[in-house]
């Protein structure tokens, strides 16, 4: 799946991917891999919608191992 594909909400944005213990800054052409790891930064209004758009992705088991609560925990894979 591409980072543009991700169609994240309006105040989020992946800042950082790390993949295999490097981490780069993404550009909408980016295509994530099974274990990457994604650094969201969101507005506290947009917060609620980017995780429930990731979650539904994971759930259709494209972003296979992320996962993240919203207790303030990070995603890890």
């Amino acid at each position: 799946m591409y980072l543009s594909e991700l169609r994240l909400p309006s105040g989020a944005t992946v800042s950082l991917v790390v993949r295999d213990g490097r981490g780069f800054t993404p550009s909408g052409d980016t295509r994530l891999r099974e274990r990457d790891q994604l650094l969201v930064v969101t507005t506290t209004e947009a917060r609620a919608a980017a995780e429930d758009r990731i979650r539904a992705v994971d759930q259709r088991g494209r972003l296979a191992r992320w996962h993240a609560g919203r207790n303030g925990s990070t995603g890890r894979g």
